[in-house]
């Protein structure tokens, strides 16, 4: 059991490479005459590098954020300092743990 499960979990992050983007959301799909915009081999071996990569940085952006957070409100600033800073560290986490989780061109 213990080896299945490890099979599975070092297996699934080349899931993300069984799916092509959903190029509707983006507004032009590729074209097979642009070579900047097909590069299927490099999407799909560089994707699970891509993924465990990002776990670790958004952890540490995680880690980072929360006690942060929770200083900015002890600062006492009355002006909203702590509300802007705040706002700063939810992009920031947004962003390195938001979209996109696969590579494209």
């Amino acid at each position: 059991m213990r080896k299945f499960l490890l099979a599975a979990l070092a297996i699934a992050p080349l899931a993300a490479c069984a799916t092509a983007p959903d190029q509707s959301a983006s507004g032009s799909a590729p074209t097979a005459s642009n070579p900047d915009t097909n590069m299927p081999f490099v999407e799909i071996f560089a994707t699970p590098v891509y993924l465990a990569l990002k776990v670790p940085v958004c952890g540490f952006a995680i880690a980072a954020a929360l006690p942060l957070g929770a200083m900015s409100e002890l600062n006492g600033s009355a002006d909203g300092g702590g509300r802007e800073m705040r706002r700063a560290l939810n992009n920031g986490v947004a962003q390195s743990c938001g979209p996109p989780y696969f590579l494209t061109p």
